[in-house]
């Protein structure tokens, strides 16, 4: 909500993505995140890292960004963050940048572009990129085949 209020400029339907973002947000932190483990250190530092990998998935960060969050190096950071969701912290961020972007692409008319940057993407290419080795389909054809219809 932040970047909406200072942020006014932008296109209006960048400030709606960033609104649906938020509200997306909201709802998902309200409930809770299960893992594998229950009561351990390690559970606290996964779940740290899905907290700042939710609010900051938009902007330009990285793994050690994460690990930092959580006090962690990043090679441990890894192995823990892999044996309690079986997937490393980049394949989980990149997934779900990708999930985001599915669903702007679906409830939205934003650009590819703005999508790609609503999702941490400051190039669009690497955006299509990754979103084409998740979906199996550019940005555009996905959207195309998923878009909800208006009437």
């Amino acid at each position: 909500m932040l970047y909406i209020v200072h942020h006014p400029q932008e296109p209006p339907l960048h400030l709606l993505g960033h609104a649906y973002l938020f509200l997306d947000y909201f709802t998902r932190s309200i409930t809770p995140f299960r893992l594998m483990k229950s009561g351990s250190i390690q559970e606290f530092y996964i779940k740290e890292a899905i907290n700042f990998i939710e609010q900051n998935f938009q902007n330009d960060i990285s793994i050690e960004d994460i690990a930092a969050r959580c006090g962690l190096n990043r090679s441990y950071f890894g192995t823990i963050f892999r044996k309690a969701l079986g997937q490393s912290p980049q394949e989980f961020l990149i997934q779900y940048r990708m999930i985001k972007a599915a669903e702007l692409l679906k409830l939205t008319k934003l650009t590819v572009q703005d999508i790609g940057s609503a999702v941490g993407y400051s190039n669009p290419l690497h955006f299509s990129r990754a979103f084409k080795n998740v979906y199996g389909l550019s940005p555009r054809t996905w959207r195309n085949q998923n878009q909800l219809q208006r009437s």
